[in-house]
């Protein structure tokens, strides 16, 4: 929403409630970031002459585990989730809310979330890495079709403070990747399941 004019109000910027969660203004310019923990905030005489207004609304991503296909599903969509856990439940188990990323590219600081499906694997892949994205694309569509951006999250980088990773691994045995912010289940696949899972370090940064 751009605006021309100076002393002009915002109203709905923020909506429902903030949550303990940092709020941040970017004034740009030669300005700072500056983060209001709680309470009410004013900028007092600060004159706008012209620029834009963005509102980047974190939203949930859903897991789900399928006990018959032996992997995990990702989705930042409540029409995908309401689907699986409606038409599916057979399949599909739902595991909660297991971080927020973002649904489009507010942030300019964040990169878009890339999602595969493999019929002969029977699973997806996600990926925000553009190489990954590219090289599936090119020289693996028999295996892998593209299904456009998941979400959007943070390169390693460009996160803010707040953001924590994301540890995606591999299984060979399983033919399948595993994502996960939490470091409780980190620690037990590298302690426990290491036989089964190999690290491949941060896959992004999300907000938990």
């Amino acid at each position: 929403m751009a605006r021309n004019n100076a002393w002009a109000g915002f109203p709905g910027l923020l909506r429902g409630q903030w949550g303990g969660r940092p709020v941040f203004l970017w004034l740009m310019g030669t300005s700072d970031g500056l983060a209001v923990v709680s309470g009410h905030a004013w900028l007092d005489n600060l004159m706008i002459e012209e620029g834009t207004v963005i509102e980047a609304a974190l939203q949930e991503v859903y897991r789900f585990w399928s006990p018959v296909l032996s992997r995990h599903f990702y989705t930042i969509s409540k029409a995908e989730k309401e689907l699986l856990l409606a038409q599916y439940p057979q399949v599909w188990t739902y595991e909660g809310v297991v971080y927020h990323a973002f649904g489009d590219d507010s942030d300019p600081d964040t990169k878009p979330v890339h999602r595969f499906w493999s019929s002969a694997l029977s699973g997806h892949f996600y990926t925000l890495s553009e190489a990954e994205k590219d090289k599936l694309i090119n020289e693996y569509s028999q295996v892998w079709s593209y299904e456009g951006v998941a979400f959007y999250a943070y390169p390693a980088g460009k996160q803010p403070e707040w953001a924590k990773p994301v540890y995606r691994f591999w299984s060979p045995s399983k033919s399948a990747h595993f994502y996960t912010m939490s470091e409780a289940e980190r620690q037990a696949v590298l302690t426990t399941y290491a036989h089964i899972w190999v690290d491949e370090g941060i896959a992004w940064y999300a907000d938990e």
